[in-house]
């Protein structure tokens, strides 16, 4: 913090000194703060290296890239989302997504059937129930241990050459979605065993085949994205995935600003990035909040270039009881696993 000048005239110690106020200010508010996410995406190490280190269908398929595709999708609509793993308890979520869930380890079809069944919405994509824990082909019929709970059947998956590319046509409007969207790189040949076909193929041998299926489970839906789709396509369809389970974006704010929230005690912390190099607006009266900092309500905030912004608002009551339920779930979890003498 002290250059060899020897004072503190300097910028780097004046936003040192900043940054220490601003944190002595807020003292212990945000300790022990949670993120109270509804959203999730499932990330599986060794999902990544048994993709990585398969000997097909092309070596195109990046597994994190996809990730990133679908994180992507929900950052760039405020929707706020965990990372989660394939032990993880899906029960205090409302939407999981499992990119390209090549490895399907034992026991968790189950757990997504019991997820879907009991109202949630599961997405997978294309190369997924393929090989079981062990990376031994699961017989039967792609896409595997998850056939049941998709309603349909794998029958080839077609690896585009470079730069070529199919399209997805809708069929019907969802939300934003409609008309064709371009999709690339693997195409999976897919059959519906009672599923809805949401969209289909516009080119190829495969055209009219569906590339966009959604299963009705019990009281919940699984969907199936045959194809990697252009990012329009995949924002509009997981912003209306998530409207349709009551997930609506945190704010509005203009390009490069990022929300996030954390929750404490019945109070919702809203963080505001302004990741531009000029000054932003964000609109912020529709969470009747205050501005923790600069003190005062906080209607228009005016977002310093590369500044920061904190808002503090009472958490809602449908946010308060999924975060109640959530924590019961964690908690019969952690029961249930104590009282198992295999993992003791």
């Amino acid at each position: 913090m002290i250059e060899h000048v020897g004072h503190e005239h300097t910028r780097v110690f004046r936003e040192c000194a900043q940054l220490g106020a601003e944190l002595q200010q807020l003292g212990d508010s945000l300790l022990d703060s949670r993120v109270p996410s509804r959203a999730a995406i499932v990330f599986d190490w060794e999902n990544w290296w048994a993709v990585e280190f398969s000997s097909g269908p092309t070596v195109a398929l990046q597994y994190v890239e996809e990730v990133h595709k679908y994180y992507d999708a929900l950052y760039q609509a405020n929707i706020q989302v965990d990372m989660i793993g394939t032990d993880a308890d899906l029960s205090g979520y409302d939407v999981v997504i499992a990119p390209v869930l090549y490895m399907v380890k034992s026991g968790y079809a189950q757990k997504v059937e019991e997820f879907v069944q009991g109202g949630g919405t599961f997405l997978t994509t294309f190369f997924s129930g393929i090989v079981n824990e062990n990376d031994i082909v699961t017989l039967g019929g792609y896409p595997g241990e998850l056939r049941k709970v998709l309603g349909i059947w794998a029958e080839e998956i077609d690896a585009l050459l470079p730069g070529k590319q199919n399209r997805i046509v809708m069929k019907k409007e969802l939300g934003s979605l409609q008309g064709e969207y371009a999709c690339e790189m693997l195409c999976d040949l897919i059959h519906s065993e009672g599923a809805e076909i949401i969209a289909e193929y516009g080119d190829d041998f495969y055209q009219g085949m569906p590339v966009v299926t959604a299963n009705t489970f019990g009281q919940g839906q699984a969907w199936y994205l045959a194809s990697s789709p252009e990012p329009s396509f995949l924002q509009g369809l997981l912003q209306q995935l998530c409207r349709d389970k009551g997930i609506e974006p945190l704010l509005e704010t203009p390009a490069g600003v990022e929300v996030s929230r954390r929750r404490k005690d019945g109070k919702d912390y809203y963080f505001l990035l302004n990741h531009n190099a000029t000054p932003q607006t964000v609109d912020a009266a529709a969470i009747d909040a205050v501005d923790v900092l600069a003190g005062g309500k906080a209607g228009i905030v005016e977002l310093p270039a590369h500044g920061a912004v904190i808002l503090q608002a009472a958490a809602s009551a449908e946010d308060t009881a999924a975060e109640a339920r959530r924590a019961c779930s964690a908690v019969k979890s952690a029961s249930a696993l104590a009282a198992d003498p295999r993992r003791r």
